[in-house]
């Protein structure tokens, strides 16, 4: 629950990034919110947040992973004024990621699954017959 909230009882425009922050977080370690934040904070101020990633998932892209907890940390500022802006700061750079996540996702199934005929030499993309 957003701290600002707690002390005054005043909701404010920012009051959700604090609980998307803390979500953000959960989602990246698996762990329960319980201390997660001071967790994240050092392992981020120490270059060991490889460490701390949910290791249910086997391939943490890590530049993007730190990206995001960075992000995250950000939402759960203690002030809500100190908090980044959903439109102009969170948004391109969840936008960004899903894009970077999305171009992996296609490289990633093409390598994997479709063999080599299945690739344009010219273009270097998979299609999805061996028709043209």
């Amino acid at each position: 629950m957003d701290p600002e909230y707690q002390r005054t009882g005043t909701i404010r425009p920012k009051s959700d990034l604090y609980a998307f922050g803390i979500i953000v977080l959960q989602v990246l370690t698996g762990c329960r919110p319980n201390g997660l934040l001071v967790r994240v904070e050092e392992a981020v101020r120490c270059g060991t947040l490889a460490n701390i990633l949910d290791p249910s998932i086997a391939d943490w892209p890590l530049g993007e992973a730190k990206e995001l907890a960075q992000i995250a940390l950000n939402c759960v500022k203690l002030r809500c004024r100190d908090r980044p802006d959903l439109d102009t700061e969170v948004l391109p750079v969840l936008r960004r990621l899903g894009e970077v996540a999305d171009a992996s996702m296609k490289t990633e199934r093409c390598s994997i699954y479709a063999p080599s005929y299945y690739f344009c030499p010219i273009l270097k993309v998979c299609k999805q017959s061996r028709q043209l």
